[in-house]
């Protein structure tokens, strides 16, 4: 099983920006900000976790992050923002993953940008297979 590597960055109310890489390629991520794996509040924790496709009814087929403890719905999608909404911040996410080609200001606030580009090219490279998935 592919074993792939996100490589976070320190955190800030705008969310935890960080790096998704592969063998022959990569991308910038962003998650919301750590605030002790609270639900719909807090990127995961660190850790090893396995990816499958999921059918969300939201996004598609996409990648779903599997056995986050005390979470669920955890996916790896397309979006801008990932910011702490409890700090007047705006969100694209509830502990999801985004992806992104480059980083840059949405919203007024720091983001990943041409996010549907990058989760198009990261499903084109994946071709559907499971990964381990590993957060530093």
């Amino acid at each position: 099983m592919m074993r792939l590597v996100l490589y976070r960055e320190p955190a800030t109310d705008d969310g935890t920006p960080g790096r998704l890489v592969m063998p022959d390629w990569e991308c910038h991520t962003l998650e919301l900000p750590w605030r002790d794996n609270k639900p719909r509040c807090s990127c995961i924790p660190t850790g090893e976790y396995e990816c499958c496709l999921v059918d969300s009814p939201r996004f598609g087929i996409v990648y779903g992050v599997q056995g986050v403890p005390g979470r669920s719905h955890i996916l790896i999608h397309a979006g801008n923002v990932a910011g702490d909404r409890d700090k007047g911040r705006c969100s694209d996410v509830d502990g999801c993953i985004l992806l992104g080609l480059e980083r840059g200001v949405c919203k007024g606030q720091c983001g990943v940008l041409k996010s549907k580009a990058a989760l198009s090219m990261f499903m084109v490279r994946m071709e559907g297979r499971p990964f381990r998935l590993v957060v530093k």
